[in-house]
């Protein structure tokens, strides 16, 4: 078994280029999500981040998130760095929910009153809220018309 010096060196040796995408494809470990990972110094670090990390000159300890360009490539295993991204907290929130990744997005319908969830934007910021129009409705009758 060949010893791979480098950072760069391993994560090549376990990528297979798809030529219809052009998707780095990693082969090696992958966690739970379907995300790569390779070890850095003792510690499992996620492929997309040691390729931002390469190839885009993040430092590996950085607080920006690595996220995917969904209309290049929606492999979670890929990591091209033409097909990443660096981004904040909002940003990988807001992706997630507009994928239809994090958890409560998948819900369509809300639980108390069975009525479909709406999305908007937050007043003045870039997060994404995600609301019931029955339950709101409801609730703001009920605050306009209680008694005093």
């Amino acid at each position: 078994m060949p010893n791979y010096n480098t950072l760069k060196e391993r994560l090549k040796n376990k990528i297979i280029i798809d030529p219809i995408t052009n998707c780095w494809l990693f082969m090696g470990a992958r966690d739970s999500s379907g995300y790569g990972n390779i070890d850095v110094n003792g510690k499992m670090v996620s492929t997309h981040r040691v390729s931002a990390h390469l190839f885009l000159g993040m430092p590996l300890d950085s607080i920006y998130h690595v996220l995917h360009k969904d209309e290049l490539c929606p492999n979670r295993h890929c990591c091209n760095p033409d097909h990443i991204y660096l981004g904040d907290q909002a940003d990988n929130y807001n992706d997630s929910v507009l994928k239809g990744t994090h958890n409560q997005a998948r819900k369509k319908f809300c639980p108390k009153c069975g009525g479909a969830y709406s999305t908007k934007r937050t007043d003045g910021g870039s997060r994404l809220e995600r609301y019931c129009k029955n339950c709101t409705r409801r609730n703001f009758l009920k605050r306009k018309y209680k008694k005093k």
